[in-house]
Order: structure tokens, then sequence, then C-alpha cells
């Protein structure tokens, strides 16, 4: 099927139409950076008409005016056509400012960088713990054997949930973010938020110190917010935790794999991991957001109508030729980009700090215990699209006899 078999509205001019599909393209399944690359080639702002149409913004300073003004540009499901018919909905993620704001400051605490701090010493444990149960196969599929538990089991503890819940719940996150099929996202949040509500009303009678119990006692304004609006919230927060940071830290890996000489930089100098995580997360940032248009208006030339949906991919601004010279090339000395990976304006992730400690702390131990490794021979990787671009393996190999134990290195 063609752009020209499926429906273009009215007001969309036909040079902004692209034939464009960020959930199931030939060129998001195979590598969506590479692939997303011609999009630069066209037009600023265009329109594809696949998966319920949608326009797009290739320019990153066009990218940020819309994140930033949600005045314009809300996320609030009342302006998006594909809205779940039951009210299904994330909180703070499509609510709009102030009631966004009320509802950020109950997870910006526990999420702030100083609480993740405090989380190192676990997440550098299970990172040795995983490396360890590994090293010695001289191979592994990282997306299976360590990235599918890794972050995991660091938000499952935060938020005091069963470790072996974690494929249902997975099967509810695939909805939301890959899944395409209209209502799809819908049922998926119904499945999480019904999952979760039995918890969040028990942590309520008996709170701990996770961070269910603290979204489940907070008050606003003195009160209770809404049973519904609370599950919402922790559903959100569970959402975040276990998807972005297992795409992210793949394709990261995918690259060094494919990149010796630059995996061996960090190796011999690991002071560099933290600009080397920042750069990879310029090029190879997972997520893709949602935005609305409120009225109908023009938009540096281009007609939008009320109630147009606008998909946000960071990863495409992240690599806007306008803004950064050769901007595929992943270069770990590069002066630090203004990049969008986690958004910006008042939706930028909560969960950026924790994402990137968690990164930083994995590779750190990852270098000391495997200080070379490579695709498995023959490797073809394969990937899916969506709000959160992720690939669905990622073997890898290395000589079991050069690398260390991991569970005796000593912490950085």
């Amino acid at each position: 099927m063609t752009a020209d078999t499926l429906t273009i509205p009215a007001h969309v001019l036909p040079e902004s139409v692209v034939d464009f599909d960020l959930w199931s393209g030939p060129e998001i399944r195979e590598d969506p950076y590479l692939g997303m690359a011609h999009l630069h080639g066209g037009p600023k702002i265009f329109y594809t008409p696949r998966n319920g149409g949608h326009w797009g913004v290739t320019s990153a300073k066009y990218a940020r005016e819309v994140m930033e003004d949600h005045l314009r540009f809300p996320v609030d499901l009342h302006f998006n056509p594909m809205r779940d018919e039951h009210g299904a909905r994330l909180i703070p993620a499509q609510v709009d400012p102030p009631v966004h704001t009320r509802y950020r400051g109950i997870i910006n605490p526990p999420m702030s960088p100083a609480s993740a701090a405090k989380l190192s010493e676990t997440i550098r444990t299970l990172s040795r713990e995983l490396i360890e149960g590994v090293r010695l196969n001289g191979g592994c599929d990282f997306f299976r054997e360590i990235a599918q538990k890794f972050p995991i089991a660091i938000f499952m503890g935060m938020a005091d949930l069963p470790f072996d819940d974690r494929f249902e719940l997975f099967a509810m996150v695939d909805l939301i973010t890959h899944d395409s099929t209209p209502g799809a996202a819908g049922e998926g949040l119904r499945q999480m938020s019904e999952y979760l509500r039995g918890t969040i009303l028990e942590r309520r009678e008996s709170p701990g110190d996770d961070v269910l119990s603290i979204i489940a006692t907070a008050k606003i304004d003195g009160e209770y917010p809404p049973e519904d609006d609370v599950i919402y919230l922790a559903t959100n927060l569970v959402l975040g935790g276990l998807d972005t940071v297992i795409s992210g830290l793949t394709y990261c890996m995918g690259y060094l794999a494919r990149n010796p000489a630059q995996y061996r930089l960090l190796v011999e100098d690991p002071t560099g991991i933290r600009r080397a995580i920042e750069e990879l997360l310029r090029v190879y940032g997972p997520a893709a957001l949602e935005r609305c248009v409120r009225e109908d208006m023009a938009f540096h030339g281009t007609m939008l109508r009320k109630f147009d949906r606008i998909v946000i991919i960071p990863a495409l601004y992240n690599t806007d030729p306008d803004t950064i010279e050769d901007p595929l090339r992943v270069d770990f000395n590069r002066s630090r980009q203004p990049a969008m990976t986690f958004g910006a304006g008042p939706h930028h992730c909560v969960g950026a700090h924790l994402a990137r400690l968690e990164m930083r702390i994995f590779l750190e131990e990852w270098v000391k215990a495997i200080p070379q490794f490579s695709l498995q021979e023959g490797a073809k990787l394969q990937g899916i699209g969506g709000f959160v671009m992720q690939l669905t393996s990622l073997p890898l190999s290395w000589d079991a006899n050069t690398t260390h134990n991991a569970l005796t290195e000593q912490s950085s």
C-alpha cells in the first residue's frame, strides 16, 4: 500500500505528504536511525497517512517549539482523535499544565538526581551479577539475557513489585508502545492500570518506602487525587521504567559491538563513558512523543487543523544537519549538543537521571569484565517501531579467556 491509497485530509498539500511508517516501515525494522535520515531531505513539516495519519517535524528548531508550547500543541487527549474511548491516559505524560505540574510534583522527588544516586550500588551490584552470568559463555543475546532484566529489576525493586510479573507487564507495554492497531494502546493502559489498582490501594493503607507507596499516599492541596488519576500516574511511571532503558541500552551496545575501535577507547579510559553515553543517546534515543493541535493555525507556512496529531521523534532532531555537523557520526569527544533525547519543555522525561545513571554504571562494569566483543558472526539485527523503537535481539560474542570476573572488580 502506498500513501496515494491512504486518506489525505483536504488541508494537507501534496508536497507535504511523505509515506513514512514509524511503527512498521522497513527502514524502522532494519536500522531506524539511518532509515529516518532521508526525512531530512524532504519538507521540514510533513504529513504521513500511516497509523491514523499524523504530522512529523524534521527540524530541531520546530520540534523544540512544539514540545515547549503546550498552549498551541497540547498533550491533553481531548484534542487527540486517537484517544482511548474509555478515558485511559497516562499522567502526567498526557495532561498539560497546570494539572501536569501538580502531578509531576508527586514523582519528581523519588526520581530526582539525589534519589537516583542512592541506587548506585544496587545498580552496580546487579550489573556485575548479570555480566558474570554470561561472561564465561563467550556470548549472549544481550537483549534477552541482560537488557530485559537489568533496568526491570531496578525499577521493580523501586516499586516493590514481583520480578516474575515482568513478562505480564511486557505484554501490556507492547500494546501501548509498539502496536498500531486502533484501540491497542488504550487496551494496554487499561490492563496495566487494573494490574496496579489493587497494589495502589493496599499501599495507601499500608505504605512502605517504595515509589508506588509515595504515589498512593500523596495529596494535592490536602486531598487525595481521584483514584483513577493515581492509578494512571502509577501506570505512567511503570511504563517508563519498563521500556525505554531496555531499548536505549540495547541500541548503544549494538553500536559498540560494531565499532571496536571506539569501544577500545572506553576500555582504556573509562572516564570517557559519561560523554560516550550522552553521544550514543543523542543518536540512538529510542522514544517518540505525541502532541496535538489546539486550534487551526499556520505553523511555519504549513496549515494545521484542530485535532491534528504531531508525532515527535527526538532522535530525528538530534541528527538534524541544520544544527549539528555530520550528525550521524558518533564522536565521543564531540562538544555537548542540546539533544532532545528525553524531550523538552514541561514534559521532559522525569526518569532521565536514572536512565543515564543505569547506562553509565552498567557500561563501567562491562568494560572492566569484557574488554572486547562483537556481533555474533552472521547476525542480522531486526527491530520494531512505535513510540519506543527497539531491537528484538542482539547476539554478541567474545573470547571468554580474555574476560575478568565481574564480581571481584572494585567499584569505580
